[in-house]
């Protein structure tokens, strides 16, 4: 996507970027559990909860949609 518009994303920055985020979701294909055990596990919400926790996502943040 990145080079689509037009933003220059090696590996190396992708790398550097993403290091020090933990793996925090295990899905198949080539993780252990199912989409389904991650959403009774509390979905995509809970991973923000986990992101936030660890100070890798700013709540204050305004997004596309103009909410923080």
């Amino acid at each position: 996507m990145a080079g689509r518009v037009g933003v220059d994303l090696t590996l190396d920055d992708w790398d550097r970027l993403g290091r020090d985020i933990p793996t925090i979701v295990n899905l198949m294909p080539s993780g252990k559990y199912l989409m389904e055990d991650f959403y009774y596990a509390g979905g995509v919400p809970a991973v923000m909860r986990a992101l936030l926790e660890h100070g890798k996502l700013h709540e204050d943040i305004i997004t596309v949609n103009g909410n923080s």
